[in-house]
């Protein structure tokens, strides 16, 4: 049975996506975004303690890397609201992420099919 969830990796990708921002509440809409930023965050962060065993390592290096890049956009977010360059920064990881699960889903797809030949 194959399933059309992302993986951890993907998840991983749009939770950093999600952390682009500029936080500043100046509207609803910035507190909205933050508010899904942190239940996104806070339901991996629940994913990591109960169920380990969709971590290996390649789950747990881009964890860290998660950590850096929200340390570098946190001490950075007030040069990237002088550029305004996170939205699309913002736009290429999410896109970034919706590609990487596509090909995962082919690459599965395809090695599904190759088994049944």
């Amino acid at each position: 049975k194959q399933s059309f969830l992302p993986s951890m990796n993907i998840c991983i990708v749009w939770v950093f996506a999600s952390s682009l921002q500029s936080f500043r509440f100046l509207s609803v809409s910035d507190c909205v975004d933050f508010s899904l930023f942190t239940l996104a965050l806070f339901l991996l962060i629940l994913v990591l303690i109960y169920h380990k065993r969709l971590f290996g390592l390649y789950e747990y290096a881009n964890t860290l890397i998660l950590i850096v890049g929200l340390s570098v956009v946190v001490l950075c977010s007030s040069m990237f609201i002088q550029t305004k360059e996170y939205y699309g920064m913002r736009l290429g990881f999410y896109f970034l992420g919706l590609l990487g699960w596509l090909l995962e889903y082919i690459h599965n797809t395809l090695r599904r099919l190759e088994h049944k030949i």
